[in-house]
C-alpha cells in the first residue's frame, strides 16, 4: 500500500511543479503583454530565487529585458546565460536580437551563425540572419545586380 501511495505521489508531483511553471511563465506573459516589466521581470526573479540554476527562467529574464529596452542588461544576461549553456540556439539568437537593436550588427552575425551551426535546419534562425545583414551590403548587392542586369544582351 506504502508503494502505491509514494509511486502516485511521484507521478503527481511532476504535474503540480508542470502547472507552476506554467503558471509564472503565462503570469509573465499577461504582464509582458500589459507592457509592465517591473511585475513581469518580478515574477521571473522569483522563479530565479527558487532554481538560480535553471537557465531556461534565466531565459526568460533575459527576454523581458530586451522587450522592455533594457539592452544592456538583456546582453549581459545573455552572456551570463551562455557562459554555462552554449548549446541552445534561442538563447544564442535572443543574444543576436539583443544586439542588433543596439547597433551591433557584425556580433548579432556572429551570434546567428552559432545558433544556425547548432540547429542548421531552422528556418527561423536562417531568417533572422537574413534580417540582420547590414544594410550597406544589401545596397552593394543591388547595386552590383542592376549592373549585372545593364551588361545582359537582350535577345
Amino acid at each position: 500500500m506504502f508503494g502505491l501511495i509514494f509511486g502516485l505521489v511521484l507521478m503527481v508531483s511532476p504535474v503540480r511543479g508542470q502547472d507552476s511553471t506554467s503558471e509564472w511563465q503565462a503570469q509573465v506573459r499577461k504582464y509582458a503583454q500589459a507592457q509592465d516589466w517591473d511585475s513581469a521581470l518580478r515574477v521571473v526573479d522569483r522563479e530565479i530565487a527558487r532554481a538560480p540554476q535553471d537557465m531556461d527562467v534565466r531565459a526568460w529574464r533575459a527576454r523581458v529585458l530586451a522587450w522592455s529596452g533594457r539592452l544592456a542588461e538583456a546582453e549581459k544576461e545573455y552572456l551570463a546565460i551562455l557562459k554555462v549553456s552554449r548549446n541552445d540556439p534561442d538563447n544564442w539568437m535572443g543574444l543576436a536580437s539583443v544586439y542588433s537593436r543596439e547597433g551591433k550588427t557584425e556580433e548579432a552575425l556572429r551570434a546567428l551563425d552559432v545558433a544556425v551551426e547548432l540547429d542548421p535546419k531552422r528556418a527561423d534562425l536562417h531568417a533572422a540572419r537574413g534580417r540582420c545583414v547590414p544594410q550597406e551590403s544589401e545596397a552593394k548587392l543591388a547595386s552590383n545586380f542592376r549592373k549585372l542586369w545593364i551588361w545582359i544582351p537582350p535577345t
